[in-house]
């Protein structure tokens, strides 16, 4: 099953409901049914962890899952399924104990604040009709946040000698797009392109899957990312121990950091001076829940705290997004430790994007590399990794701007476009709209493969209209670095196990 974009980008939270049944046989196991709100949900990752035993499976064609050999302990078991996730904590307390925990999907409802996602929505024409692509800009909230992107797009198809791209504001959003540049990239039909967040174009044509892919808790995810399939790492590991009273007092006095992460190893050809990082991810729909649920905390005051962020430096806010883990940040352990690389910029929640950095591993003398990718509770899903060390490629690059605009507050607005200047696009309101038409490229002709990216840059604000009093007494728990991330760990880790507890697993 496949959740496809709706407006609004409802959500989806998975809990636990555990019916017990015992039964004493040769063996312990666990195992039970995986349903959601249209019956059976096949092909769901189901996940189990204990002190002793760390394992991972697939839900069958009916929904069924199963653990077999289980010792005695205490188990958490996590399930998920697209967006959908959610945990329950059990324990096995005799030898050949069978216990059956069945899995039900459910839908919270919506932020008050409205709709889901963020930036805008870009689509290409293909001949017939318009395909979604995805986000672009994505994060940048503020004029000071404004940045430059770099999507990959398909579909888009030259129709009577020239491009055509729409660009929408779909969301309770003002959106402002400073360029719209489209890059044609000629290349060999063996090699594929990506620019980097920083503009530069990067060729790989051997990428490589990983070695291993360790969570936390020490379960080999790297079926997961062998290959681009909607079967994501979730960064949503929670800690071994129950919701207990003590527990939360001991989080109250010893903070547990809400940071989640995954370490993957590659293997390195000796004379490697230098890699390119392919991965697919995007940002989870529980990351946009969270922020919206963050700046309902300031009620009536929001629009007054976003204009004060608005005049703090460029690097102070980007400093605290990889504080609290907001971008998927990149380590390579070297002999001293783990060296920070670089990070992803945020892409958002409705499709996965491709994305590539550049890796100098000159001073780098290993025969495997071992990368951790670390983020925030849940913030992000992680599809696909590889490691390429084929040498760069030279290929043919054009860049072109939009001709024309079609549909309202198009005056003037091709030209806005084309430079990095103070004229910008705007979409003030929901259903506001332009699709950009650019002339056809002759690197369409002759042999190769041609590629297209859009080069856009731009920034958007949020709509809030709130009447509620500011919750000053929790905001003052988010000066604390890390605070961040562990109010998405907390908050999911209530939800979760509040569901499961209500629903009688306690036997």
């Amino acid at each position: 099953m496949k959740y496809k974009r709706i407006p609004g980008k409802v959500m989806i939270v998975a809990f636990l409901t555990l019916g017990c049944q015992k039964e004493i046989v040769n063996e312990a196991m666990i195992s039970g049914t995986v349903r959601d709100d249209g019956g059976i949900a096949s092909d769901a990752t189901v996940n189990l962890y204990s002190r002793l035993e760390n394992s991972s499976t697939i839900s069958d064609v009916n929904g069924a899952y199963r653990f077999k050999h289980l010792p005695r302990g205490d188990y958490k078991i996590t399930g998920f399924k697209s967006t959908a996730t959610g945990t329950v904590l059990t324990q096995i307390n005799t030898d050949g104990e069978q216990l059956i925990a069945n899995i039900t999907l459910s839908i919270p409802p919506p932020p008050s604040t409205g709709g889901g996602g963020s930036c805008p929505y870009i689509y290409t024409f293909n001949g017939e009709s318009y395909v979604f692509n995805g986000d672009i800009y994505a994060g940048a909230i503020y004029p000071n946040l404004e940045r430059n992107d770099y999507t990959s797009l398909h579909d888009l198809n030259p129709v009577n000698g020239e491009y055509r791209i729409k660009i929408a504001n779909e969301l309770q959003e003002r959106q402002y797009t400073n360029i719209a540049e489209l890059l044609v990239v000629k290349h060999p039909n063996n090699v594929h392109v990506l620019f980097d967040k920083y503009g530069n174009l990067q060729t790989f044509s051997k990428p490589l899957p990983p070695l291993s892919a360790l969570s936390p808790l020490g379960v080999d995810y790297k079926p997961f990312l062998q290959k681009s399939d909607e079967h994501s790492y979730l960064f949503n590991e929670e800690p071994l121990k129950a919701p207990s009273l003590i527990n939360k007092l001991t989080d109250l006095m010893f903070p547990q950091s809400g940071m989640n992460s995954l370490i993957v190893t590659f293997n390195k050809p000796k004379d490697a001076q230098h890699a390119n990082l392919v991965v697919k991810a995007k940002n989870s729909n529980w990351s946009v829940l969270l922020w919206h649920q963050f700046t309902e905390l300031f009620g009536d005051y929001f629009n007054t705290w976003r204009k004060e962020q608005s005049l703090r430096p460029t690097d102070e806010l980007l400093a605290w997004r990889e504080r609290e883990g907001i971008p998927m940040m990149v380590y390579l352990e070297t002999n001293t430790g783990w060296e920070y690389l670089d990070c992803f910029n945020m892409v958002g929640s409705v499709v996965s994007r491709e994305m590539i950095m550049s890796l100098n591993l000159s001073k780098y003398k290993g025969a495997k590399l071992k990368l951790k990718f670390e983020c925030a509770f849940m913030f992000w899903e992680l599809d696909y990794a590889a490691m390429d060390y084929s040498e760069q490629v030279s290929c043919q690059v054009e860049r072109i701007s939009p001709s024309e605009l079609l549909g309202k507050n198009n005056e003037n607005a091709a030209g806005s476009l084309k430079i990095d200047d103070s004229l910008y696009l705007s979409h003030l309101n929901n259903g506001d709209q332009n699709v950009l038409i650019y002339p056809a490229s002759p690197l369409t002709i002759g042999s190769g493969t041609t590629s297209y990216i859009l080069h856009s840059k731009g920034y958007y604000e949020q709509k809030v209209n709130s009447t509620r009093t500011p919750d000053y007494l929790t905001l003052l728990t988010f000066l604390r670095p890390g605070a961040f991330a562990q109010y998405s760990l907390n908050h999911f880790s209530e939800l979760s196990h509040g569901s499961a507890l209500a629903s009688g697993q306690d036997r």
